[in-house]
């Protein structure tokens, strides 16, 4: 039983490729990934590419998946691809999170003129997406700019109705910070904005905001 077991396990990471679409590919990546199987993700994105050479998604989650398991080198690699082979314009929202992620991840100071110019990118090409706000708050952490990561999110949830992630993020922060009344304004929009038909968070992740009972004066 245990030999067979192991059989099935091994058999697990064989992918059946016939009449496989790119989406397929992406598909199968991420379930891998689920399982932290990074390396067998990048593998089975990098078979998607012989096929698609310059597919959004596959060279987004090549870069990815190959900065989880470690290997920049192949990360790098893909990122050059993406980055002069595809038009900026025809980036998706994959392609600027995981590019900026692996930028941020190897350098952010070496990296920091790239990053800024992903984010503006990001916002200029996908206006309704807040992921690019979360990272050029990130990238200014990253640089030890706090006050400036906390006001790239406050003005990204003044700006948008919807930035549910932002203010997820930004309560923490206030919270750090002891900005109780803040916190609550903070949480209440998040709320809200977690109310649409799709939202990037469930309002459950607000309920770890624990204000203290006792006032502070």
């Amino acid at each position: 039983l245990v030999g067979s077991e192991m059989c099935i396990r091994d058999s697990d990471d064989y992918v059946d490729e016939n009449g496989m679409d790119a989406d397929d590919y992406h598909n199968k990546a991420v379930e891998f990934a689920r399982h932290g199987k990074y390396k067998r993700s990048t593998e089975i994105c990098m078979d998607g590419l012989k096929r698609f050479p310059l597919n959004v998604d596959l060279l987004a989650d090549t870069i990815k998946y190959s900065a989880e398991a470690g290997d920049l080198d192949t990360a790098s690699e893909h990122y050059e691809v993406l980055k002069k082979s595809v038009p900026v314009q025809r980036w998706n929202w994959r392609a600027f999170t995981f590019a900026f992620d692996y930028l941020l991840e190897v350098d952010p100071i070496t990296n920091e003129e790239e990053c800024r110019r992903i984010v503006e990118n990001y916002k200029k090409y996908i206006p309704y997406e807040e992921k690019a706000y979360m990272a050029e708050s990130e990238l200014e952490m990253a640089l030890g700019n706090s006050e400036r990561s906390m006001s790239v999110l406050e003005a990204a949830i003044a700006a948008r109705e919807n930035a549910s992630q932002c203010a997820l993020r930004l309560a923490d922060m206030q919270l750090d910070r002891g900005l109780y009344e803040n916190v609550i304004a903070t949480t209440n929009y998040g709320i809200a904005a977690s109310a649409e038909t799709q939202p990037s968070i469930n309002a459950v992740s607000y309920t770890h905001l624990t204000l203290p009972t006792t006032p502070y004066v």
